[in-house]
C-alpha cells in the first residue's frame, strides 16, 4: 500500500484499505495526539492530512478500540468515535460470530471545496486483534 506522504513521524498502521500514521508537525501550544489517514478502494483514494484523534465527551482513538477488545464477545448496534474536529468518523459492528467491521470514514472541511466524505470498511478480529490495533495506534499517536 505504500507508504504515507513525507512528513510522517514514527510506526505506520496498515490494514489495507486503511493507513494510518502520525503527520509530525506538533505544535507546542496545542499537544493533542494527530492522525493522518489515508483510505483506499477500487477506483478511490482519500487523504485526511491530520486529524486531531481525541474526541469532545470520550476517550481517545486507542482508548476507544482498546474498549472495544474488552467487548469481544459482542455487543447490538453501532459503537461511534468521532475526532474533535468531526472529521474523522469510525463505526463498529461486531457480528456476534467473531468479527468485529470497522467503517473509516473521513470528511476534510477546512479548505474551500472540500464539501466531500469518503469511508472504507475492514475486518478486524475482536478481542487480540482490536488490542492489537489499538496499541499500535497509541504508538503511532506517540510518534
Amino acid at each position: 500500500m505504500g507508504r504515507p506522504e513525507s512528513g510522517a513521524v514514527g510506526p505506520v498502521v496498515d490494514l489495507g484499505a486503511v493507513l494510518l500514521w502520525n503527520p509530525g508537525g506538533a505544535d507546542p501550544e496545542h499537544p493533542l495526539p494527530k492522525v493522518a489517514v489515508r483510505l483506499r478502494a477500487e477506483g478511490m483514494t482519500a487523504l485526511l492530512p491530520e486529524a486531531v484523534a481525541v474526541n469532545r465527551d470520550g476517550p481517545s482513538l486507542p482508548d476507544f478500540l482498546a474498549g472495544l477488545a474488552e467487548s469481544f464477545a459482542g455487543w447490538e448496534g453501532e459503537r461511534r468515535w468521532e475526532s474533535l474536529d468531526r472529521d474523522l468518523l469510525l463505526t463498529a459492528t461486531h457480528d456476534g460470530r467473531g468479527a468485529v467491521a470497522l467503517r473509516w470514514e473521513v470528511a476534510p472541511w477546512r479548505g474551500p471545496g472540500t464539501g466531500w466524505r469518503a469511508s472504507v470498511v475492514v475486518a478486524v478480529e475482536p478481542g487480540e486483534g482490536m488490542r492489537g490495533l489499538a496499541e499500535d495506534v497509541r504508538e503511532v499517536l506517540a510518534g
